[in-house]
């Protein structure tokens, strides 16, 4: 599932300079000192995936069988030094971090967001 592709998002250190467009796939990897582009062309494959070892909403349970299943990532926005990653048919978004060295960028899976709209319990309940 392809969503509306947001701005891009650059991370650019001393060494390479990625770029990530908004539906979560990288887009260029530029060796600076080069300038040689380091990924394959007209590949779209999401910069991040989500295992699930039992899918955790019932409504999933319902469509796909209860067993380990991969999402991709299909949208990405930048707060700050954190990457918001939402993933294909799930509720929730992952919260990365990132850390920009002048050799390397880390990336570290800092937490999740729920939306709690997706899982009501009733149409009176408030949480």
């Amino acid at each position: 599932m392809k969503v509306q592709t947001l701005s891009n998002i650059v991370l650019e250190n001393d060494q390479f300079c990625l770029q990530i467009n908004g539906n979560c796939q990288a887009e260029s990897l530029i060796h600076k000192s080069t300038g040689t582009e380091c990924l394959m062309p007209g590949e779209e494959i999401s910069l991040f995936s989500l295992v699930e070892e039992r899918l955790y909403n019932n409504e999933l349970k319902l469509m796909y069988p209860n067993k380990k299943t991969v999402f991709q990532a299909n949208r990405v926005k930048q707060e700050e030094n954190k990457l918001i990653v939402g993933f294909d048919i799930l509720s929730w978004e992952a919260v990365v971090e990132y850390k920009i060295a002048p050799k390397y960028i880390t990336f570290q899976l800092s937490g999740f967001r729920i939306n709690p709209e997706a899982f009501q319990l009733g149409p009176n309940v408030n949480y």
